[in-house]
């Protein structure tokens, strides 16, 4: 992926001196984008509409005053969200400031970041909100199965993902994914449901045909997600239990694991949260019910009966919670940092995010099997929750990412 830099200064300001400005600035931008997995490219001001859009992102970096001109054209040419990165002196601060407020009246999408202590650090989360972006809109997600309680078609909400994240859905029926587990043979899935024993801490209800049952569901998913050429999935799991009597929740957890957002009950807003998740955070998320709210607390219980299996510092293999059958995965993690997210609204433009602590692992009979005590930072965010919920399903991924989810919103949503 690649992002384009491009330097104006002052044509009444010394040329070496400026040259000298931006090779200093080249190497430290080069290793920022390293760092971040974007490629930089460095484009003359006077690029073309056609060669800025061939980036995904466009930095302009401001070495001086009497720039305004230049990176007001620079900016109308790009049309999309920027970042203006404004030298220490001679004034680059008061023209990206003008910049900005010219180019605010046409709505455009810009950030100053001043070259000051720590100013990689800013353009680097900049640079991973640009990478999450064009990943989000060079994804595939399948959706395998349909849930029946949508308020629009499937056309509408498929265009609606298309248009606010450039994310293609692909329909796939639920007949396909039983046909494929139906054709899956015993030795591939008795290996994979070996490694799944010996990686859990200890097995309560499944059986050994119940390992081969989800290890089928497993290869079938994943041949699913090759041959479509998926980059995230949901599954309208529940309507595996009644033909086969196994459930997707392994499945799901390795997806997962594997780099694949994967989300169960068809809920494409959770699958599109947990692929938001995966590029911002780069580690996968838990899909989970909020199961209790303390409103004055701040605390929220969530629990699901599948969770990446990495996340957890152990985990014990169950039975599916609601239905008794297949594997489920009973995770235990250690207290630390998380992020709660979900993205819903209209057209799915909301972002809902929290930051906040995990304070314990539960363990109900009363509730599925993965059971997260998490104390948010601030108790009116668990009130926010009950008061204008963007779906009952939300993602909890280790550690604060609060600042550069919004920096996402603001780029791209707002």
């Amino acid at each position: 992926m690649r992002v384009n830099v491009v330097t104006v200064a002052s044509s009444l300001r010394d040329r070496s001196v400026m040259e000298a400005r931006e090779t200093e600035y080249r190497d430290r931008l080069a290793a920022v984008g390293k760092s971040a997995g974007v490629e930089l490219a460095w484009l003359r001001p006077e690029a073309t509409a056609a060669e800025l859009g061939a980036g995904a992102g466009l930095i302009v970096l401001v070495l001086s005053g009497g720039t305004e001109r230049a990176g007001l054209s620079l900016m109308a040419r790009w049309g999309g969200p920027c970042v203006l990165l404004a030298h220490s002196s001679d004034n680059a601060l008061a023209a990206a400031l003008e910049m900005l407020s010219v180019a605010g009246t046409d709505g455009a999408r810009c950030r100053i970041v001043q070259a000051r202590p720590g100013w990689n650090e800013e353009i680097g989360r900049a640079l991973r909100v640009m990478r999450a972006h064009h990943m989000m809109a060079t994804s595939v997600l399948g959706a395998v199965g349909a849930r029946d309680i949508e308020p629009v078609p499937d056309w509408v909400l498929d265009q609606q993902f298309r248009r606010t994240w450039g994310v293609d859905v692909r329909r796939i029926a639920m007949a396909e994914l039983m046909d494929a587990y139906r054709g899956e043979e015993d030795e591939p899935a008795r290996r994979i449901a070996d490694e799944l024993a010996a990686a859990a801490r200890g097995c309560v209800e499944p059986t050994g045909e119940n390992m081969m049952d989800s290890a089928k569901l497993y290869s079938a998913l994943k041949g699913i997600i090759t041959r479509y050429g998926l980059t995230a999935v949901t599954v309208r799991c529940f309507e595996l239990l009644a033909p086969l009597q196994a459930t997707a929740c392994y499945a799901l957890a390795r997806l997962n694991d594997e780099g694949v957002p994967a989300a169960c009950e068809g809920d494409m807003g959770a699958a599109v949260t947990m692929m938001l998740a995966k590029h911002l955070a780069g580690s996968p998320g838990f899909m989970a019910n909020p199961a209790e709210i303390d409103e004055r607390g701040g605390r929220i219980l969530l629990a699901h009966c599948t969770i990446p299996m990495s996340m957890c510092d152990d985990f014990t293999l169950r039975s599916h919670y609601e239905s008794g059958f297949g594997v489920g995965i009973q995770g235990s993690l250690l207290p630390g940092r998380v992020t709660l997210l979900r993205v819903g609204g209209p057209e799915f433009r909301e972002v809902y995010v929290a930051a906040g602590t995990l304070v314990e692992c539960t363990d109900r009979a009363d509730l599925c099997r993965t059971q997260l005590m998490i104390e948010l930072d601030s108790p009116a965010e668990a009130a926010r929750i009950l008061s204008r919920p963007l779906g009952n399903h939300h993602i909890v991924v280790k550690g604060d990412f609060v600042d550069i989810v919004r920096d996402y919103v603001d780029f791209y949503l707002a």
